[in-house]
């Protein structure tokens, strides 16, 4: 049986690394576990950090639009801090309640709000990290625009827990929309309307659903005005799709037809139960990066690293 170790501050989780725990065993860093069935079906490690109990929201700077916060808080966590500054993190993903900060950017999970402010990774700026080894370090910044060097943050965003284990996120957040509208529509070439800030489509749905901010009016004349609460709700529906299904295809166009599967339109992710043939990035990959050891190797050339967290090369 897999062993799940607790840490409640990184100073708890960065003796445990020094003692050797990384070249003893298979660890794999985790934060409530609820993406893992589907990112690393596979994984069988002899023991699971999680940073769940890791959860504190450490500063907020409203004017600057930017967070420092542990790897274990929630994206709801986050959001409802954040509602009373007029700001958001501005990503509509699954779990946000259950799931964590860590999980949603190591995963990377899909956005409905990809469209207006990209792939979810680009709302991280910096982090702290640990090597398997216990060495900390930072990458990235607290500001915007930082451009210098190597994008270590990426690099580590992307390695899934193979090279190092967060434990900090800086963050870039968002303003909230003014003057928040619900509409549907059957016409894929009214979702390319500029006030679009997230367009969606559940399962079997012939309509797209979308959200727009600082007007009035119909954007397209195809748009019929529907209930927040309703559009909720059905919002809610697609990202349990997304959750609960295996598979994501991003399309290089977008779809003519989208009834069958639930999308996220703007970025034309589509929620699949197997492979898509289509022209386009399936996610998550199953493909095992040929640097991946030799990153894994430079990070501690000590020897010690974590080791056969990710069987399948997800």
């Amino acid at each position: 049986m897999t062993e799940t170790i607790r840490p409640e501050s990184a100073k708890e989780l960065q003796d445990y690394l020094k003692s050797g725990a990384a070249h003893r065993h298979s660890l794999l860093a985790v934060g409530n576990q609820s993406r893992i069935r589907r990112h690393s079906p596979s994984a069988h490690p002899t023991a699971l950090l999680s940073m769940a109990e890791m959860a504190s929201i450490h500063w907020i700077d409203a004017e600057d639009q930017t967070c420092e916060v542990d790897a274990g808080v929630s994206p709801a966590m986050l959001d409802t801090a954040l509602h009373p500054l007029g700001l958001c993190l501005g990503v509509d993903a699954p779990h946000a309640s259950s799931g964590t900060l860590g999980g949603l950017f190591m995963a990377p999970d899909m956005s409905l709000l990809h469209g207006a402010y990209g792939g979810t990774r680009e709302q991280v700026l910096g982090a702290t990290w640990l090597l398997a080894d216990g060495t900390e370090i930072k990458t990235g910044g607290r500001v915007v625009k930082n451009v210098a060097g190597y994008d270590v943050t990426r690099l580590f965003l992307g390695s899934r827990g193979r090279l190092a284990i967060c434990t900090r996120l800086s963050l870039r957040l968002r303003p909230l929309p003014r003057l928040e509208k619900w509409w549907t529509t059957t016409d894929p070439l009214a979702l390319k309307a500029p006030c679009i800030r997230l367009a969606f489509s559940p399962q079997c749905d012939e309509r797209a659903w979308v959200q727009t901010f600082a007007i009035q009016d119909a954007p397209h004349p195809s748009f019929t005005a529907v209930d927040p609460i309703i559009a909720k709700e059905r919002k809610a529906m697609t990202l349990e799709h997304f959750a609960t299904n295996p598979l994501r295809h991003a399309h290089v166009s977008p779809p003519c037809d989208w009834r069958q599967n639930a999308w996220e339109l703007t970025a034309h992710q589509e929620c699949l139960q197997a492979p898509s043939t289509a022209a386009g990035q399936g996610v998550p990959h199953r493909v095992e990066n040929r640097w991946l050891n030799s990153i894994a190797a430079a990070c501690c050339p000590n020897g010690e690293r974590f080791l056969a967290v990710n069987r399948d090369g997800a």
